[in-house]
């Protein structure tokens, strides 16, 4: 003979049998944040998106195909550059102006009054002569200063007005690190920026192909 358990005790049972199993399929995932992908005919812009960063607000922004990609969590907006070409880099300041690199275009976006925003190219600052430049692909903050680096020069925006550094070779990034600003130039050397310009830093050997050898 037995006695039945009171229906408090059968379901103290079932949430420790089942409930401690449905617990732990549930901690597979603890720590992965929820991802959601947004199609092209969502977010409204172009197809490819190739640098990207967020504001104290939370909102992101993209380097699209077709201008500076914004979304605020409910609405997106792509906003064009000054020549309407592909915008490649994209790089927020502490004053929350966002600076923007492209072909032969660079410059930032700030808000008006009514908080729209509005693009100020830095283009015009430069000489004629220099303006037809490549894809703007790195932004990188020293100081009060910004630089946008192309495949062959690096513009330095200081005090309003635009410097260009010309170190020569293949530029193939530009990023800040403890020691200061780096560029890398071809496959092997590293410059560091130093009384006003890019001075050789460390040289590394080069990068050789697995398959050739070379």
């Amino acid at each position: 003979m037995y006695s039945r358990l009171p229906f408090s005790c059968l379901m103290t049972l079932f949430w420790v049998l089942f409930g401690q199993i449905n617990l732990s399929a549930q901690g597979v995932n603890l720590g992965i944040p929820p991802m959601r992908n947004f199609p092209k005919k969502v977010y409204g812009a172009g197809t490819q998106n190739w640098d990207a960063t967020q504001d104290k607000y939370g909102v992101m922004y993209w380097a699209n195909n077709e201008g500076l990609l914004r979304y605020d969590g409910t609405f997106w907006t792509c906003l064009p550059v000054a020549n309407n070409t592909i915008v490649r880099s994209v790089a927020i300041d502490k004053q929350g102006r966002i600076f923007v690199g492209a072909q032969s275009e660079l410059g930032y976006f700030a808000p008006e009054r009514n908080g729209k925003l509005t693009y100020h190219s830095l283009s015009g600052l430069l000489p004629e002569a220099q303006r037809n430049f490549e894809d703007v692909w790195d932004i990188v903050f020293s100081g009060d200063d910004v630089f946008f680096r192309t495949n062959k020069v690096v513009f330095q925006y200081s005090d309003g007005k635009l410097i260009t550094h010309t170190p020569g070779g293949e530029l193939t990034a530009l990023f800040s690190t403890l020691q200061g600003l780096l560029l890398q130039k071809d496959l092997n050397q590293i410059l560091t920026f130093s009384n006003g310009k890019f001075q050789p830093f460390v040289q590394v050997p080069e990068l050789k192909s697995a398959l050739t050898g070379y």
